[in-house]
């Protein structure tokens, strides 16, 4: 593994790992991501030489490996559909100019979307022929995010609320291309209570009704203490959260924009999704559709969800795509498809 910082969060990982840094020039952020890139670069090509690896998968800022994962969705499309002029143009330029050079047909034999509106972003802005993209959704910890419905009363006590009455959660980082002003704008007007998780800066004229938590812990027991997931984004190329609060029996009010979203296609959650994040007569609509009918109505059906998408069908269908890359052949994954997803 090539990454430019390590973090404790591969420690509970029961893999074989062999983690190399690769130190980048990290006093700007434009030469930290340039600088990473070739130096990965210089690194993938010198195990190539060696015959040290047969897959490469990249993620994040790397421009050669054979596969890549994009979790971010492209910047192309996050400058076009955030709609903001942004405050780092040099940064934006260098992303850009890396994205091309990324996205040029010979240089990857895959690519891994995680909802099918990436892969059609990717199509829009760089010549990527879709049969060399696969669309590969998040997976979510099923036994982390669970429903907790008999420690909801002991749950809101700790946090404060009253254990009745409906109460919104917003997670997220991103204030403003998550939507939280519309969601709290939505919640002010339906008279409910917002929980913000995140660790974003507190923004200094907070409305009344929105208690900010700051960045915790526990997610999964914040999610089972409310009643819906309010997510306006506008842009979130997969937006796990929607998915951990499937997981934990919770709807979701949530844009199109959010690649999590299509899971819900086709279910009595769809309802609850809404087209434009400027639209605040219909994040009301669906809000007060999803308050109605709470964890009560949609926690099945958000489970069920949920089930589809654990982290093993996620590895199966991430190995797959590896596999395609290799030019092996997929079928022996079905001889022994629990070990094929770890």
């Amino acid at each position: 593994m090539l990454c430019q910082k390590v973090d404790d969060s591969t420690r509970t990982l029961d893999l074989p790992l062999q983690i190399q840094t690769l130190a980048g020039l990290s006093f700007d952020p434009v030469l930290a991501m340039t600088t990473f890139a070739w130096r990965a670069k210089a690194a993938v090509r010198r195990l190539r030489r060696d015959g040290a690896i047969d897959v490469v998968l990249g993620f994040n800022h790397s421009i050669e490996q054979d596969v890549y994962r994009l979790g971010a969705g492209t910047h192309a499309a996050y400058l076009q559909r955030a709609g903001q002029t942004s405050r780092t143009p040099w940064l934006d330029r260098a992303a850009l100019a890396m994205e091309q050079v990324r996205f040029r047909p010979e240089h990857f034999s895959r690519l891994i979307a995680p909802s099918a509106e990436v892969k059609q972003e990717l199509m829009r802005h760089y010549p990527v022929p879709g049969e060399r993209i696969d669309v590969v959704p998040n997976g979510v910890d099923l036994e982390r995010f669970v429903p907790r419905p008999e420690q909801r009363a002991d749950l809101r006590a700790e946090l404060g609320l009253p254990a009745e009455g409906r109460v919104a959660v917003f997670v997220g980082q991103e204030l403003q291309r998550k939507g939280f002003e519309a969601a709290a704008s939505a919640c002010g007007r339906a008279g409910v209570p917002l929980l913000y998780v995140g660790q974003a800066r507190r923004p200094a004229d907070l409305p009344p009704h929105v208690r900010w938590l700051g960045e915790r812990a526990d997610v999964p027991q914040v999610l089972c203490a409310a009643d819906v997931l309010l997510l306006p984004s506008y842009y979130d190329p997969f937006g796990g959260v929607v998915l951990e609060a499937y997981a934990c029996g919770l709807p979701a009010v949530a844009t199109r924009r959010v690649g999590a979203t299509e899971l819900a296609v086709g279910t009595g959650l769809e309802e609850l999704l809404i087209e434009d994040p400027n639209d605040g007569s219909a994040i009301d609509a669906a809000l007060a559709r999803a308050l109605e009918g709470g964890p009560e109505v949609y926690g099945a059906s958000a489970r069920e969800i949920a089930r589809a998408r654990s982290l093993q069908a996620f590895g199966r269908d991430l190995v797959r795509s590896l596999l395609r890359a290799a030019h092996c052949d997929a079928a022996h994954l079905a001889k022994d498809p629990e070990n094929s997803g770890r």
